[in-house]
């Protein structure tokens, strides 16, 4: 049995949230923080718009991480 992931919700996660994840380093957490100043990320495909560098191969790692975008994984089932 696989171990459990944590879930992070992108809308509410903190900076120590974000930066615990591999793949996102200290510049691209400040892009996603500011973005979600202009609000709430609805989708992942609002994410990767909204954020520079945010691609969907990117957007599968932090998702199989336990990154959730409004509760979804859906960009866990992208292909690489």
């Amino acid at each position: 049995m696989a171990p459990a992931t944590r879930v992070i919700e992108i809308n509410t996660a903190t900076e120590a949230d974000l930066d615990s994840l591999r793949g996102l380093g200290p510049a691209h957490t400040r892009r996603i923080l500011a973005a979600r100043q202009d609000g709430a990320f609805a989708s992942w495909a609002d994410l990767q718009r909204r954020v520079r560098g945010m691609g969907p191969t990117q957007a599968r790692l932090l998702c199989e991480q336990g990154l959730r975008v409004a509760g979804s994984d859906q960009a866990c089932a992208v292909a690489p």
